[in-house]
């Protein structure tokens, strides 16, 4: 159980470090891709 859990954490450090290092970076095509690809195509004028 232990080892599952340290998994889990060091997926979501991963995360949260790819996703700071995306908003520190400033790369609007690749957020602009991310939520185009959650938002099924809703965010089509950006």
């Amino acid at each position: 159980m232990s080892s599952e859990n340290n998994t889990m954490y060091g997926f979501w450090f991963c995360v949260i470090v790819l996703l700071l290092s995306v908003a520190c970076w400033g790369s609007p095509d690749l957020v602009d891709a991310w939520i185009y690809y959650l938002s099924d195509g809703f965010y089509k004028s950006s």
